[in-house]
């Protein structure tokens, strides 16, 4: 880092500015290129580009009346080298274009030609059009027949054109997309990031309704076959997050319960596909997908979903600033937040090693415009296969499990292992999805919703005392609250009140507690209740009182009583 700057110990964005400044020589060469990328990159997480653009001309004026002619020329070299690095922030921020053509046109003025022309404002190309998002009509998308022949296209071909497709996609997102995501928890008013995961979500649909669009089960089985040899030739193109997108579909609970289908399916494959799975599963928070995406050369495709989840948890973890007062920023921060937005940033200086066909491309965008719900392709996956009698007990349908006794859909979001026998059924502690436990346990006879992973009884609590005075069944949640995108929490949701409701023969729902603490602080949570429609439920301030005061409840926790039919 240039100077003496020391960003674990925070500074100010002056300092850090005139950091930036100090790093160019006389000539334009910088000496410490880390440092001023990382902050044009980094600084609208704590002031506006036009508040950045108004003190460099302030910088400038000021060097004018001290005679300072190297301060005046390293401000220009730092002007170009921000326009040349991030060339859409003046394109899409007509404020901040405006600011740098007033620089420039001061420095026409004094007749400054050297200095004016290193501010090379107007060859800014356009982004406007690159990033506009094409309105889709979901009424006439339903009625227009979708080309599945994907059949002749061998796996490299198809993976080839996946990997193009969504990296087209990805290209279109900018900093100022993440940084939305980042603080708002969600893709409100972010249209291109919205798209890109509507594409992730529509391949592992298209998967699954491949599979389901045949017949017979040998044929199915051909199909997933086909996808495992799609999965492992997009983990040679390096194509993580497309990977990743494959292999959810195939682990999908509609394609996970086709029995006969995977009884087809040759033991080779199902090697493959586990190996696969393996690759992309949350164990050890993508410990193995970190590894092996640490180790790629050349063109390589992050598993977005994974990355973003990283910036969420930083971004809740650390401050901005340092002190009350906002004035010294969190050096420490800034560096871990610019090494992941960088890994992603580089996706869009690297071209995919693959040749496209336009016409497979509009064909294979078409087909995965689709507009099935998760309870359409389950009810087509019961179709293809019913549920035997074998698989019902006491009027509870079990889910028939995969190729092998593990779900890589669970593993995937990070979710453990349901138990029948356990005391208490934990669902989840994955940073971006909630942590639910449900308690009394419903029987025996309880089907697991995601056999793969077992329950860690370490985290397992007793019930409280003022819990089991409240009818139940009830559930609690546990551990901080965290946003929860939507293309994660769909499928983890929509499954879970289906398998609720063919054990219990009751509805769910999703609901917000507030609960005020000792520290007067008010802690939000997300609850589960079970009941019949049109019923209530509500905890008592004295129950939730008495649990708290008998050292019983670690906040925030919140309890939520609920009567089964």
């Amino acid at each position: 880092m240039a100077g003496t700057l020391d960003l674990d110990k925070g500074c100010t964005v002056e300092e850090l500015l005139r950091g930036c400044i100090e790093a160019f020589d006389d000539s334009g060469k910088v000496r410490d290129p880390q440092l001023v990328r990382m902050f044009l990159m980094m600084h609208p997480w704590y002031i506006p580009s036009s508040q950045l653009a108004a003190k460099l001309l302030h910088i400038y004026q000021q060097s004018r009346k001290d005679n300072s002619s190297s301060l005046q020329v390293k401000t220009c070299h730092l002007v170009r080298y921000w326009i040349s690095a991030f060339p859409a922030e003046f394109d899409l921020n007509p404020e901040l274009a405006e600011q740098i053509k007033e620089l420039k046109a001061l420095l026409d003025q004094e007749g400054n030609r050297r200095h004016s022309s290193l501010i090379d404002i107007e060859s800014v190309p356009t982004y406007k059009w690159n990033r506009q998002v094409t309105q889709r009509n979901p009424v006439e998308q339903k009625k227009r027949k979708m080309s599945l022949l994907f059949d002749h296209l061998d796996p490299m071909e198809l993976a080839a054109h996946l990997t193009y497709l969504e990296y087209c996609s990805f290209c279109k997102i900018l900093f100022q997309d993440y940084h939305s995501f980042v603080t708002h928890g969600c893709t409100v008013d972010n249209p291109v990031l919205e798209r890109f995961i509507s594409l992730f979500n529509s391949v592992s649909q298209w998967v699954q309704l491949m599979i389901l669009s045949k017949p017979t089960a040998l044929q199915r089985a051909l199909v997933i076959t086909h996808f495992v040899h799609v999965a492992e030739k997009l983990l040679e193109l390096q194509n993580f997050n497309t990977l990743m997108a494959v292999v959810g579909g195939l682990s999908h609970s509609s394609v996970s319960r086709l029995k006969e289908t995977h009884s087809h399916v040759s033991p080779e494959t199902i090697k493959l596909w586990e190996g696969l799975t393996e690759l992309v599963t949350a164990t050890g928070n993508y410990g193995n997908y970190r590894r092996r995406l640490a180790a790629c050369v050349g063109f390589r495709f992050p598993i977005l979903g994974v990355h973003l989840k990283d910036l969420v948890a930083l971004q809740l973890a650390l401050p901005d600033w340092l002190d009350p007062t906002r004035t010294r920023l969190n050096g420490a921060k800034m560096k871990q937040l610019f090494s992941i937005l960088e890994e992603l940033a580089m996706v869009n200086s690297l071209q995919p090693p693959v040749q496209a066909n336009p016409d497979l491309l509009s064909l294979l965008t078409v087909s995965l415009d689709q507009y099935q719900t998760e309870d359409e392709l389950y009810q087509l996956s019961l179709q293809r296969e019913p549920r035997s009698k074998s698989s019902v007990r006491d009027g509870i349908a079990a889910y028939p499990l995969g190729p092998s006794s593990s779900s890589p859909t669970s593993a995937l979001l990070g979710v453990p292992r349901l138990e029948a026998t356990s005391p208490i059924l934990l669902i989840g502690q994955a940073s971006l999805s909630p942590g639910l436990a449900l308690s009394p346990p419903l029987g025996p006879g309880l089907p697991p919703l995601w056999p793969s992973l077992s329950l860690d009884h370490s985290h397992s609590q007793p019930a409280p005392p003022a819990a089991r005075r409240l009818p139940g069944p009830w559930c609690w949640r546990s551990g901080p609250q965290r946003p929860n995108p939507s293309w994660i929490r769909h499928s983890w949701w929509s499954t879970l009140r289906r398998w609720w409701s063919l054990c219990s023969g009751t509805s769910m729902s999703m609901g917000t507690a507030t609960s005020h603490r000792r520290s007067s602080r008010s802690s939000v949570g997300t609850f589960l209740t079970s009941a019949p429609l049109g019923t209530s439920t509500r905890i008592s301030e004295e129950a939730w009182g008495q649990g708290e005061r008998e050292g019983r409840l670690t906040s925030p926790w919140v309890l939520v009583s609920s009567r089964a039919r």
